[in-house]
């Protein structure tokens, strides 16, 4: 008979050190909240008073950051990955116009010994000061041969709240009306499985050989041996240069949304995150994707159906003889956007440039569609937050008739304008048309 003691931490769970963790992130956590939250860290949920609305609508996000905690962890910086955490989730709710309220975190961790959860947490906690919102709560999650030693995960979720009729969900789009582009900081948090693989060295823990790898031009990056290490390529501390650019923060634009929707007409926002620019800009459209359906936002009324959400309802009629609900299209320019020092290095590389595009923002990290009348104001609040801006774009509408779809036929009936599937071809979605984009680099 074996007479070994067994207890929780010998099958590889430390109860105390998720106390002690909550114990020293409670002060910065606290630092986030306002008289909005109630109750203390530690309870078993977070309290919020929603304030002064008068028919708010509650707008929910969720989101990790996908292999850049890899390589976080391969470069021993916890404290930044947190940040991404919050924008991730955040620059998705702000894009129905709905101001930030707040934030819980999910971090699930082989062993909290290898793990320095509480600089993770650190992390989330400035992004919650710079989206404006509240973290009320959080879960820290210590799973013994789930995640390989040292190995971790995340995940966010953010709430946010915006007035009924001050949704933006495309409804108020128009043809004519211009879109405006805001600069990312960098790559952001999407892609980097594929960044990994182009970049392989970054994703090593420790030093690795970095002849190749150039941030501002030169030879192809790759893997090299040091044997064949040959004049003016950089120094071994040109991989922990590429690997800061790499973990630049994802950019926030809770406050400057604030104030474009303060200030300006905004009828569309889309977040540049997973799929680049083909598989978002057009996420701005709504129900103009397809001009078959436009969204009532009336009251509930007080009978059976008073606990309804808002209504989707069906408009027929062809796209000419209904502009106001007709398919609506996005023709940008690549050429607009400048590329940021951390995009460049995949200029050389294997990777097409057609490829970039649908996989990363490209300097591109939020659009707004606004009336063509307003984009220097737009310029103007974007500069005021330290973000570059531009003219990328104009709302359009699609065109059916020339795509072979008769005016008789009802929008309700118009899939797709392209026999090409837009799922698998993102360059036949009838939704965006992209141009300036090479076929090739030109290096």
């Amino acid at each position: 008979m074996n007479d070994e003691t067994i207890d929780y931490r010998s099958a590889g769970v430390d109860v105390a050190a998720g106390q002690r963790l909550v114990r020293d992130i409670g002060a910065k956590v606290a630092a986030t909240q306002g008289p909005e939250v109630l109750g203390n860290l530690g309870g078993f949920a977070g309290l919020y008073a929603l304030g002064n609305y008068r028919d708010p609508v509650l707008v929910s996000g969720t989101d990790g950051v996908g292999t850049k905690v890899e390589l976080a962890r391969a470069a021993g910086r916890l404290d930044t990955i947190g940040i991404d955490l919050v924008a991730m989730c955040v620059n998705d709710v702000i894009c129905h116009g709905a101001r930030p309220l707040f934030f819980l975190d999910y971090i699930a961790v082989d062993d909290l010994s290898k793990v320095d959860a509480a600089a993770i947490v650190s992390g989330v906690a400035e992004g919650c000061r710079r989206a404006g919102c509240a973290l009320i709560g959080g879960e820290t999650a210590e799973m013994p041969g789930v995640y390989r030693p040292g190995g971790f995960d995340l995940a966010g979720f953010a709430v946010g709240a915006v007035e009924r009729d001050e949704i933006i969900d495309g409804s108020a789009l128009e043809p004519g009306m211009a879109v405006v582009g805001l600069a990312s900081s960098g790559f952001h948090s999407n892609g980097y499985s594929l960044l990994r693989k182009l970049f392989p060295e970054v994703a090593e823990t420790g030093e690795a050989d970095t002849t190749g790898v150039h941030m501002n031009g030169g030879r192809s990056a790759g893997v090299a041996t040091g044997a064949n290490r040959g004049p003016g390529s950089p120094s071994d501390s040109g991989i922990r240069a590429l690997r800061d650019a790499l973990l630049t923060p994802t950019r926030i634009y809770a406050a400057v949304v604030a104030d474009l929707t303060a200030q300006c007409r905004i009828a569309g926002i889309a977040h540049v995150t997973g799929g680049g620019w083909w598989e978002n800009l057009p996420r701005m459209l709504g129900t103009r994707r397809t001009g078959a359906a436009r969204t009532d936002r009336s009251k509930p009324s007080n009978g059976d159906a008073g606990d309804r959400p808002a209504q989707i309802s069906v408009v027929g009629g062809a796209g000419a003889a209904h502009p106001e609900t007709s398919p609506l299209r996005l023709v940008v320019d690549a050429q607009a956007v400048p590329l940021p020092e951390t995009c460049n290095m995949i200029m050389y590389t294997p990777l097409s440039p057609p490829e970039a595009y649908r996989t990363f923002n490209m300097g591109l990290g939020l659009a707004v569609a606004l009336p063509a009348a307003e984009v220097q104001r737009a310029i103007g609040i974007a500069a005021g937050h330290g973000i570059e801006a531009w003219q990328i774009g104009t709302v359009e509408q699609q065109l059916l008739e020339a795509a072979g779809v008769p005016d008789d036929v009802p929008t309700t009936d118009v899939q797709t304008t392209s026999d090409a599937d837009p799922r698998t071809d993102p360059i036949a979605d009838p939704a965006i048309e992209i141009t300036g984009i090479p076929t090739e680099w030109f290096r």
